[in-house]
């Protein structure tokens, strides 16, 4: 089974650094491989369209994503997952990055001799990752995710849709309780169901708890610390809430990719199964050949053809004399 690895980066030059950094002995070539991306270069947002068909949907999508990175459409790279569909609205999440950036982080895994498999956002792996410590009887929840000293990631979900999804940064502790608090505010308004009464919350900051007690009383939930281990948020999920791949036309699935795999080993050995008949074959026919060469005698022959050709000239001598 191919190794798989699993990488985060905030610019190109940091993957390529990471990759340089890393051991040999773990990064064999021919490993699959999956990247997540920070930074301005990747925006993940929140949708609620109109239903529409994908290649229109991708449309409409493109063209927000363009306003955001200033770009033609053209020159963006997006992918959705459709949440839920109700009262003929689509709503979901998506993700998108600009091409050339795009090709530049597919160009560095090439380059390291990998087998690209996703390339996706940090905040969809690190959601994914909570997600497993979430409780499935609890419906309504958020989980806000510390990420370093200066910037949050802050979820809601609502009856099993994500109706918020937001990268939140600050400077200091102060900020950091007035940007959350905004954006709970901002996602209770949005929210159509009930008023969620749990928050999960991981990662380290100066001043973590009391900022949290704070939030608790303010809107009313209770909180509960979960620590993302490494094998957790390290390890792709494949099965995760998220599925969103900027790669995944370029990519080949890793089921996809295993029955490849086996059908190239099949070939492979139907091929060398043919190879050791024909040379079998050709032995037997070689030892044939040298056989008929062995009882071969030319001066037996020439006797032979010799006694006939003797014979044939008394028949032509009586013929003559009986004329």
């Amino acid at each position: 089974m191919k190794k798989h690895i699993y990488l985060e980066a905030d610019s190109c030059e940091g993957l390529r650094l990471a990759l340089e950094s890393m051991p040999k002995a773990e990064k064999p070539r021919g490993s699959l491989f999956s990247l997540a991306v920070s930074g301005p270069q990747v925006i993940v947002r929140n949708f609620s369209l109109p239903v529409l068909a994908v290649k229109d949907l991708r449309s409409a999508l493109r063209l927000e994503a363009a306003e955001v990175f200033s770009l033609h459409p053209e020159e963006i790279e997006v992918d959705c997952q459709v949440l839920s569909v109700a009262d003929n609205k689509s709503k979901g999440v998506f993700l998108a990055m600009p091409k050339a950036a795009l090709k530049d982080y597919y160009a560095e895994m090439l380059k390291a001799g990998f087998i690209p498999l996703a390339l996706t956002a940090k905040i969809l792996t690190t959601v994914n990752a909570a997600l497993i410590q979430v409780p499935s009887s609890v419906k309504a929840f958020y989980i806000l995710n510390f990420m370093g000293e200066k910037s949050a990631f802050l979820t809601l979900f609502n009856e099993g849709l994500c109706e918020l999804l937001r990268e939140i940064s600050f400077d200091d502790i102060a900020e950091a309780k007035q940007e959350i608090a905004n954006s709970l505010r901002y996602a209770l308004g949005k929210s159509a169901d009930k008023h969620p009464e749990e928050l999960y919350f991981s990662g380290e900051i100066a001043g973590r708890d009391q900022l949290i007690a704070v939030l608790a009383s303010e809107f009313n939930f209770k909180s509960k610390a979960i620590e993302l281990k490494a094998a957790e948020v390290n390890t792709p999920k494949a099965e995760g809430y998220f599925k969103l791949n900027l790669i995944k036309e370029y990519a080949v699935s890793s089921a996809f990719r295993s029955k490849l795999h086996f059908l190239l080993n099949v070939a492979i050995g139907a091929t060398l199964l043919i190879s050791v008949f024909a040379f079998i074959f050709w032995l037997k026919l070689d030892a044939q050949v040298k056989a008929l060469k062995k009882d071969f005698d030319p001066s037996q022959k020439v006797a032979e053809y010799g006694q006939k050709i003797s014979g044939l000239q008394k028949d032509l001598r009586l013929l003559e004399n009986e004329k």
